[in-house]
């Protein structure tokens, strides 16, 4: 699972985040994604998207937008400054750093709510712990299914009147 993070970390890494020109986009558009060699070139594009969002040269973003890029971005910083490779991550760290970039990239590209989160579990009747990343929505339709399947085995159980 480590290396399933990793190498998506790395995917992420090198295909960037954000529009690699000064232009301003349309806010509809999907940016084109810059290579990044290295986590000094990454963190390099952060400060880039960064001084971008703020003057806006990389479309309107609302200021709480703006903060969460920010926080995510100085959370990477903290993360990735330490390291000389993203080998060198542990599981937590990657789930982190996964879990900023996905923020970032709904934030620039407009989809936030479709973004993956990834979560450490325990798997139920083990103390092992796997690694989860779903949707906002993916989230909810299980949670939903899940109190639905109660519901139903509960009358199953314990039929009304009864």
């Amino acid at each position: 699972m480590v290396r399933y993070l990793g190498i998506a970390l790395a995917l992420l890494m090198l295909s960037g985040c954000g529009a690699t020109t000064g232009a301003r986009a349309p806010a509809t558009a999907p940016a084109a994604p810059e290579k990044i060699e290295s986590i000094e070139g990454f963190l390099a594009h952060q400060d880039y998207i960064r001084a971008g969002l703020q003057d806006g040269s990389l479309g309107d973003v609302t200021e709480r937008q703006l903060e969460m890029v920010i926080e995510k971005q100085d959370k990477l910083r903290e993360i990735l400054s330490t390291v000389d490779s993203i080998d060198a991550l542990d599981e937590i760290e990657t789930i982190e750093v996964l879990n900023a970039q996905e923020t970032i990239n709904g934030i620039l590209a407009r989809n936030l709510e479709d973004r993956p989160i990834c979560r450490r579990e325990t798997v139920l009747g083990s103390h092992r712990t796997r690694t989860v990343c779903m949707t906002a929505n993916q989230r909810e339709k299980l949670r939903e299914d899940s109190r639905s399947s109660l519901r139903y085995l509960q009358r199953a159980i314990m039929p009304e009147g009864g």
